[in-house]
């Protein structure tokens, strides 16, 4: 697979960076305006309203390294600014009363940078794939197996910072190889600067340092060096530098607030071993759930045998390429969260690995057979390969692209129950499957009234009033129900008489349970069903999910499954 590279092998990589593009676009807007269809996005982007607003104003702000806020900040800017060279926005209000009212809207902004810089990270692939075995049409097989990885797509749909960060520690990575090849301070300084970056964006990119140092003592032997110059030569310190400066430059705020940012690096260290529901040890779920799934098994095996070949052909170059994988896989592995964002940034070195099993097995058949034998053969392996990732991939972008549940819910709550009824919706505590019903006037302006009380200017409290005095909709009375009070609240008041209506959404995740004790009783001698919304069979085994996060579509098997939202029951008092 050696060559050089031709104008056919560039078309052939523009072909797989479009094919990967249009994966990654495919269903971005799912969800759609259900703003919580994805976790943590509305909190990135409310950290990046904040920035914008002078400064941060929230303890989850100081939960990660900064850079990607800042980022979001930037989009937000460019998002207004294209607004108001288009005639959307008059003024920052219009851009306040969007966000306010339509927030779902801006995560497209979000979404869309996540997808552009998983496509960057397909290209990343190629140029580390192609300089670490020296061969052009390798490099092509790495890209195509990036662009085609499962869950590397399916992240690529959020507008969250996994795949940002994975994208950085590829570029950083890249220099790292690329310094076996070429030995000086350039490089060292460019894998530093990037790798600071990328622990800029999530802290795991500090485990970019292995891999640097490995390749360090590597060359520093090579180099018949005597052994404290390991430790004093200059490259090395560049390096560091680089990354500590890459680093300050994304999180500033960690020179003045370190304090804070220590904290919570040991609350989430020590979350990591006290989360529940507790499912399995890391090391063991995400080897046997996260990886072999988000991968396919295609491609997982084919990746523990490119590891194997290469520690056999060259274990240096091996042991460089495992050296970030496997140090944060320990590291990640060790307690018992396990969502599947964690194993992202083992993703490209997975498809590296998986790709020189493609090289070698080239290499074997072509001092075998003629070349359109080879080349049919090589074809059929990657395609095997390929072949259970994109079963998964090619379900979860047609599911994301049908009309979500929780939109569904919405639109029949807003056709069959009369404006200014009483709805109770038991969502076990989650608000991400809770349908976002329009509250009435006295909502509204009971949140105002707490904001302003609390030294807040209101002003997204005060567009959504704005919003609601422009329709004719009355809105709802949502209640909540308190275990403590075996009563139902509204407003903050209990409520003696139970609600006209209740909905149940339950879903085949562990943290789902059935309804308070009390509500079951109401359901089952006071109110009647009226509707069912089922977008999956919970009952069926084959289909895989991630328990730790709120997402309502599985994460493979994808049996009975109709589209993503959570499964929902409506009942009437009669």
């Amino acid at each position: 697979m050696k060559g050089k590279r031709t104008f056919n092998n560039e078309l052939v990589l523009v072909g797989i960076l479009l094919l990967g593009a249009v994966v990654r676009f495919w269903g971005i807007d799912f969800g759609m305006p259900h703003d919580l269809a994805r976790p943590d996005e509305q909190h990135y982007i409310g950290i990046a309203f904040q920035l914008l607003n002078g400064g941060p104003t929230t303890e989850y702000f100081y939960e990660y390294p900064s850079l990607f806020f800042y980022v979001m900040a930037a989009g937000l800017v460019g998002f207004y600014v294209l607004g108001r060279l288009v005639g959307v926005y008059s003024g920052v209000d219009d851009f306040i009363f969007q966000y306010a009212n339509d927030p779902a809207s801006l995560h497209f902004m979000s979404r869309g940078f996540s997808a552009i810089i998983g496509v960057l990270t397909i290209y990343g692939v190629y140029k580390t794939t192609r300089r670490l075995f020296k061969s052009e049409k390798t490099g092509l097989v790495g890209a195509l197996f990036m662009a085609l990885c499962y869950l590397h797509v399916r992240d690529s749909h959020f507008g969250t910072m996994d795949v940002s960060m994975t994208c950085l520690i590829v570029a950083s990575f890249h220099f790292i190889v690329k310094s076996y090849d070429e030995w000086n301070l350039k490089n060292y300084l460019l894998a530093g600067l990037l790798a600071g970056l990328a622990t800029s964006t999530k802290y795991a990119g500090a485990f970019l340092v292995f891999p640097m140092c490995l390749l360090h003592l590597f060359k520093v032997l090579e180099h018949n060096m005597p052994f404290f110059r390991i430790f004093m030569e200059k490259r090395i310190w560049g390096f560091a530098a680089a990354m500590i400066l890459g680093f300050l430059a994304g999180t500033p705020y960690f020179l003045t607030e370190y304090p804070k940012y220590l904290y919570y690096i040991v609350n989430r260290v020590d979350l990591m071993d006290s989360q529940s529901p507790k499912i399995a040890i890391g090391w063991w779920y995400h080897l046997k759930f996260s990886l072999w799934h988000g991968l396919g098994w295609g491609m997982y095996l084919a990746a523990f045998a490119g590891l194997v070949l290469c520690f056999i052909r060259d274990w240096k170059k091996a042991s460089i390429l495992l050296a970030f994988p496997l140090t944060y896989y320990l590291f990640v592995g060790k307690g018992y969260v396990v969502f599947l964002r964690y194993v992202v940034p083992v993703l490209p070195f997975m498809c590296i690995a998986a790709t020189y099993l493609v090289y070698e097995v080239y290499q074997f058949l072509k001092e075998k057979l003629e070349y359109q034998y080879v080349a049919a053969l090589t074809g059929v392996l990657i395609v095997i390969i390929l072949f259970q990732g994109c079963y998964n991939l090619l379900h979860f972008n047609y599911l994301i692209t049908k009309k979500d549940s929780r939109e569904l819910g919405k639109e029949w709550v807003e056709e069959n129950i009369p404006q200014g009824s009483s709805v109770y919706q038991f969502t076990n505590g989650s608000n991400f499957c809770r349908l976002q019903l329009r509250p009435n006037l006295e909502t509204l302006e009971k949140r105002y009234n707490a904001a302003v009380q609390e030294g807040e200017k209101g002003r997204l409290q005060k567009a959504r009033i704005d919003h609601w005095k422009r329709s004719d909709h009355e809105g709802f009375k949502n209640y909540t129900f308190k275990d403590t009070l075996n009563q139902f609240v509204y407003n903050g008041q209990p409520i003696n008489s139970p609600p006209d209506y209740v909905i149940i959404h339950y879903y085949p995740l562990i943290e789902f349970m059935p309804p308070p004790k009390h509500v079951q009783e109401l359901i089952a001698t006071q109110y009647t069903r009226i509707n069912e919304i089922q977008t999956v069979n919970p009952e069926h085994p084959e289909n895989k999910y991630d328990q730790h996060d709120a997402f309502f579509l599985p994460f493979a098997g994808f049996r009975e499954v109709e589209r993503m939202g959570p499964n929902m029951l409506f009942y009437k008092k009669l």
